[in-house]
């Protein structure tokens, strides 16, 4: 983390750019919370944490995925320090993209910029598989997504700032959605998961499912084609919730 004086001379911390150890920067966002609560709610174990807060040993992509998930960290900003801290921040440079050339309803060639008056969410390049799981590929934003907060609010019933557009693969959640299909993801309703169609990550590998979460802590994965068996897990260390599927393009709320 850098810092440096603003024009009254107080010292103001830029946090786009943090070059450090991982130590250094799971230490940035514990903050003044104690280790403890913060190991509870990542639901990993206090000595795991400590291991990592004291560089004794590195934690897994499962785990950075839930400490990113929880904090809204930037994953590369996490793994190495680079690039915008916050996902917020990773966001907000999208707000000016360079120009663009499209051809208008004339036919002609004109330049073009996304209006600050819209909301843009970013289209991933991350697959999820609706199949046999695809292996994760770097999540960097290909486009974006532009509409109204009012018409985000309105037709999906979400708040922009927790939405991603991601491209589904396979054929084991048809008719419901069809592959190559883009759906919306709320990264937001892993804080209380329900039943519903999810984006999930298990053992290294990225899943769209219906998941009906069961008593004893087993979650029951189901496809709604029926050409695939449902099954049921125990979720480990090696599962992750990404977000709840609301929604798929041409428009269709679930």
């Amino acid at each position: 983390m850098t810092a440096s004086k603003d024009d009254t001379g107080k010292q103001s911390v830029n946090l786009k750019r943090e070059v450090g150890t991982f130590s250094e920067r799971l230490r940035c966002l514990i903050g003044e919370q104690s280790a403890r609560s913060f190991a509870a709610e990542l639901n990993i174990s206090s000595s795991g944490l400590h291991q990592y807060l004291t560089g004794k040993s590195d934690p897994t992509r499962v785990v950075l995925s839930l400490i990113a998930n929880k904090t809204g960290a930037h994953l590369q900003w996490l793994v190495d320090g680079t690039g915008p801290m916050l996902q917020s921040d990773y966001l907000a440079d999208l707000a000016e993209p360079p120009l663009v050339t499209i051809t208008n309803l004339e036919g002609r060639q004109v330049k073009f910029q996304p209006s600050p008056d819209l909301r843009h969410i970013p289209v991933l390049t991350v697959e999820a598989a609706c199949g046999k799981g695809s292996f994760i590929l770097p999540e960097d934003v290909r486009a974006v997504f532009s509409a109204t907060d009012a018409w985000f609010r309105r037709e999906l019933g979400a708040n922009p700032e927790n939405l991603v557009l991601i491209q589904a693969r396979g054929d084991s959640m048809v008719s419901t959605i069809m592959p190559e299909e883009m759906v919306f993801v709320d990264r937001s309703c892993v804080v209380e998961p329900c039943d519903g169609i999810w984006v999930f990550r298990n053992e290294d590998a990225l899943f769209i499912k219906r998941l009906q979460f069961m008593p004893g802590r087993k979650i029951k994965i189901k496809s709604d084609n029926p050409a695939y068996d449902t099954y049921e897990i125990q979720p480990g260390s090696t599962f992750s919730l990404l977000g709840q599927v609301i929604a798929a393009l041409p428009l269709r709320r679930f």
